[in-house]
This record gives C-alpha cells, sequence and structure tokens, in this order.
C-alpha cells in the first residue's frame, strides 16, 4: 500500500467511525419514547443535527479523490451516506412539534434506511480496507 492509499484509507476510517457515532445517537433518539414537548423538541433537533453532520460526513468524502482500485466501493459508500441523510431526514419529518404527535410510520421507514446506510458502509468500509491492503 502506498502513502496515498493509506491516507485515503484512514480518512474512509475516519468517516466511517463518525457515521458510526452519529447514528448510535440517532438510535438513542429513537429509543426515546417521552412524549413531553421538550424531549419532542430535543428529539427534533437532535434529528437535525444528525442530518447536519451526516451531510458533513458527506462532504469531506466527496472531496477525497480515491485510488483507481475502490472508485466503485468509494461512489457507493457515498451512496451509503446518502441513505444515512434519507432515513434521518424522514425520522426528522416523524417528529410534529407543531401538533405534538411522532408519525411512527415516518420514524419507522427512516430508521430502517439509516439502518440499511449503516449496513451498507460498514460492509464497504471493510471491502475498501481489504482492497488496500492487498494492492
Amino acid at each position: 500500500m502506498n502513502q496515498e492509499e493509506s491516507l485515503y484509507g484512514q480518512k474512509i476510517n475516519e468517516i466511517a467511525q463518525r457515521l458510526h457515532q452519529i447514528s448510535k445517537d440517532v438510535e438513542s433518539i429513537i429509543n426515546d419514547k417521552e412524549m413531553s414537548l421538550q424531549t419532542l423538541r430535543k428529539n427534533n433537533l437532535g434529528y437535525m443535527m444528525a442530518v447536519n453532520n451526516y451531510k458533513k460526513c458527506r462532504s469531506e468524502l466527496s472531496k477525497i479523490n480515491p485510488p483507481v482500485s475502490v472508485q466503485q466501493e468509494h461512489a457507493d459508500f457515498m451512496a451509503a451516506i446518502q441513505m444515512f441523510i434519507a432515513g434521518t431526514e424522514l425520522m426528522y419529518r416523524g417528529v410534529c412539534l407543531c401538533s405534538f404527535t411522532i408519525n411512527e410510520e415516518l420514524i419507522k421507514e427512516g430508521g430502517a434506511l439509516e439502518q440499511q446506510g449503516k449496513i451498507h458502509a460498514e460492509w464497504l468500509a471493510e471491502a475498501i480496507a481489504k482492497k488496500l491492503a492487498t494492492s
């Protein structure tokens, strides 16, 4: 593995770790069943912050030129991050502060999409690491 591949691998690992932490934060919001207005506001803000943090990860990743050997995996990793974003945006929309309600269907759909992104991102980060290690 050359220096460019090593630096790329380190950056992917950093982004994957941040995605994992953001996803854990989202999971704790999903598991929070309290229905007070204060909790709904906190959860709504938490979803919005998670979306912004996922977008920062996507932006960082888009600025990286991947080694030729992992260009497809890089593109797929970008798509996985988009799943995180889309799923969390659905969950954000599922918390309605104006009517003091939670749309469980949107939360469930968003959670499933976010989880799918997580599975893909973890698999892709490992696939990239393996490819770089053998090049």
